[in-house]
């Protein structure tokens, strides 16, 4: 693929990145999103072996935003003692995570702080990166579509995270049903990760890959 065409790529991904930026702030306004994490939540728990079963160490996210919360799941995982961990910033160009625990949840999650990008994060020095750990990651995004593709918000985080997890480590984006898009609708660049499974308030899907 030529440059020309990567930045033609490049400028319809900013396109419909506004484009479901609006969406999603509108379901926000609308209380929906809470609801729309709720319903998620449920449907992760009645199929919670399927999902979380035997994996010991889960990459959640703290939600940005718009973004799915996932924090009923993150409790009851560590409640399981699973070893939950959320993503963490140290610099612009670096990622990694962090190892949290029900403390984290104290005053409505006060004991986090806001990192680089806006978001809240579990500052911690001793911050991992060896992205072989993760049994199981739940990454977020503004779209996907049918084929598996994901729309995130531009930066980059999430396909060098994807990049670096070990083969056997099982990968569900979250989204509204409602920005779950017919196939293809999401260009793809040649650094964009497929995510193989997708969960929304509505459904699960698996891919065969």
């Amino acid at each position: 693929m030529n440059l020309i065409n990567e930045d033609e790529i490049a400028q319809q991904k900013s396109h419909l990145r506004q484009q479901y930026k609006q969406v999603l702030n509108s379901l926000q306004m609308n209380n929906q999103i809470q609801i729309i994490s709720t319903q998620v939540c449920h449907l992760v728990q009645e199929n919670w072996d399927l999902i979380i079963g035997k994996n010991k160490n889960i990459l959640f996210y703290w939600p940005f935003g718009s973004e799915i919360d996932l924090k009923p799941l993150i409790i009851q995982a560590l409640q399981n003692n699973k070893k939950a961990y959320l993503p963490f910033s140290p610099s612009k160009n670096q990622i990694a995570y962090t190892q949290i625990n029900l403390q984290h949840f104290n005053n409505s999650g006060t004991a986090l702080k806001k990192g680089i990008w806006g978001n809240l994060e579990a500052f911690d020095k001793n911050y991992l990166t060896d992205f072989k750990i993760p049994d199981l990651v739940f990454v977020p995004a503004l779209a996907f579509d049918q084929s598996f593709n994901r729309l995130g918000r531009g930066l980059g985080f999430y396909d060098r995270l994807l990049a670096n997890l070990h083969i056997n480590c099982q990968v569900y984006g979250l989204i509204p049903n409602i920005l779950f898009l017919p196939p293809h609708s999401i260009p793809k660049q040649a650094w964009d990760f497929a995510v193989p499974n997708i969960i929304t308030e509505k459904q699960i899907i698996i891919s065969n890959q």
